[in-house]
């Protein structure tokens, strides 16, 4: 029997589409940053990979907002120093609040906000932002240009379009900002996506974050998970994340990888059937794909600096991935003779 292949529904217009509203509960946002960290002597490029978790909800001010989890990996961490903050939508605009018992990075959701509060180091507790606004403004323009304004980004970027994609099967309205440089900066260059937000990233809204002896380079958004279903993946990002098999092309990060994704000093290496590593490094896990972005092995490496690798793994090119205790993800190529 022929497989029956489901038909698309005709694009809307501003007059049929259907509004999705922000998620309010069971949702997961994968984020990747892409950081320089520099100093004397020192250029080093690394990937910080996040994941944002949307949990129950808390009251701020008789006002409602769903509870944000901001976790290093892919294992949900519900205590008070993870809780970053809330997020609720009114009239559709998505306003976010951080909480007061967040501990981590602040770096770790890339947002600015308005003056006179400091842009670099994220936002104040219990001060309500406007995120994204998803109303049809009808002088896009100028109302774009507003909100960007507000967030110190009417410099760098700039209202392009607006278009309906068809997206997690749904068309959603999609608004494209471009970047006002000569050139594409991935920066600012982005897309709000009803029901999902920013393809930069879970709440991006434009960063050109430099923190002494740090700045970002590239920002993404992952995958949106909804309920347990896959809603949205980066179809164009190059390097693979456990969870998300399906979601990378593994034919680009071979011919794309480069040796500043992470510290060149340091590299995974096989040596004697296992993959060793310098013992000065803090592994907390590796994570070896094949060439089809299949998983064929992971393990945790706590105190250790080598690990040995199943006999029945056989001979061939494998990419590696190794997690240290700062989030930073180390990735390259292996050959197992």
């Amino acid at each position: 029997m022929a497989q029956q292949v489901r038909s698309i529904p005709p694009k809307p217009t501003d007059e049929t589409y259907e509004y999705i509203p922000f998620p309010t509960d069971n949702a997961v946002w994968t984020n990747r940053s892409y950081h320089n960290f520099y100093g004397p002597g020192l250029q080093v490029d690394r990937n910080f990979f996040s994941t944002v978790f949307m949990k129950g909800d808390t009251i701020w001010d008789g006002k409602t907002y769903s509870k944000l989890y901001v976790c290093k990996g892919e294992t949900p961490d519900y205590s008070p120093g993870a809780f970053w903050g809330g997020i609720r939508e009114e009239n559709k605009r998505i306003y976010v609040r951080q909480s007061h018992t967040y501990t981590g990075e602040p770096y770790a959701v890339p947002m600015v906000y308005p003056y006179p509060l400091d842009r670099y180091f994220g936002p104040a507790p219990s001060v309500e932002y406007l995120c994204y606004d998803f109303n049809i403004p009808s002088d896009p323009a100028t109302f774009y240009a507003e909100y960007l304004k507000r967030y110190h980004m009417e410099g760098f970027a700039e209202y392009e379009r607006t278009d309906y994609e068809w997206i997690g099967e749904r068309w959603r309205r999609v608004v494209y900002f471009k970047s006002k440089y000569a050139y594409d900066n991935p920066l600012f260059t982005f897309r709000w996506i009803d029901g999902i937000g920013n393809d930069r990233g879970f709440c991006y809204n434009g960063t050109y974050i430099t923190t002494g002896n740090h700045n970002f380079r590239e920002t993404n958004l992952l995958c949106f998970f909804q309920d347990g279903v896959q809603q949205y993946h980066a179809d164009n990002i190059i390097i693979p994340f456990e969870g998300s098999d399906d979601c990378f092309r593994i034919d680009d990060l071979l011919l794309g990888l480069s040796p500043t994704v992470a510290d060149p000093a340091v590299r995974l290496r096989y040596e004697h059937g296992s993959l060793v590593w310098d013992a000065a490094v803090s592994i907390t896990r590796v994570l070896l794909y094949d060439l089809q972005a299949r998983l064929v092995f992971s393990s945790p490496t706590v105190g250790v600096h080598s690990v040995s690798l199943p006999a029945t793994i056989p001979a061939g090119t494998y990419l590696y991935c190794g997690d240290d205790t700062y989030g930073h993800r180390y990735t390259g190529k292996l050959i197992i003779p």
